[in-house]
């Protein structure tokens, strides 16, 4: 076998089984099933004042009356424009969206943390699923904390980043941190 092919093949075989794993527990998700998340609802009613206000004078506001007596609205409604970590969400759900999406990252953030630590695909795939479908990640997804599912996910590869600079790894460690 191609000695390329061969160290490349397990990594390509830990995304088939991040997908299939993610694929099986989120099947509803394909039927067109939808999570109702309390968060997400809240929010947009939270953000209807801001965007109405858009609407009618072209402006984004930066404060709404519409929540506690009055609250800057980058705690609700954070302008996205311009985020190149879209980018990197998208290669790291493979453009599925979520649920199946947000956990496939998180599969794949981790597994990459495991191959930096030393350890072997094998037990980087299993370390991978046992992450990504740990109980509180399904309960902040349920509940629609979205955010902190990110910040979970992505925790992973801050901490494979700084290891792979420790090993002298530069590119690949800054690329990841």
């Amino acid at each position: 076998m191609n000695p390329i092919v061969k160290k490349v093949l397990p990594h390509i075989i830990a995304i088939f089984a991040f997908v299939a794993a993610a694929g099986l527990y989120f099947y509803p998700q394909f039927e067109g099933k939808v999570i109702r998340q309390g968060d997400i609802i809240q929010y947009r009613g939270m953000a209807a004042e801001v965007g109405k206000y858009a609407q009618q004078t072209g402006e984004n506001s930066l404060w709404t009356n519409s929540m506690f007596g009055g609250m800057p609205t980058y705690q609700i409604n954070g302008i996205s424009s311009g985020n190149k970590l879209n980018v990197l969400n998208n290669i790291l759900r493979f453009k599925f969206a979520s649920p199946a999406g947000m956990f496939i990252a998180g599969m794949v953030g981790f597994y990459i943390l495991m191959v930096s630590l030393g350890a072997s695909p094998w037990l980087g795939v299993l370390g991978g699923i046992a992450f990504a479908f740990s109980t509180n990640n399904f309960v902040l997804y349920e509940a629609g904390h979205i955010t902190k599912l990110n910040t979970i996910n992505y925790l992973p590869l801050v901490a494979a980043g700084m290891i792979l600079i420790y090993q002298k790894r530069y590119v690949w460690g800054a690329a990841l941190f």
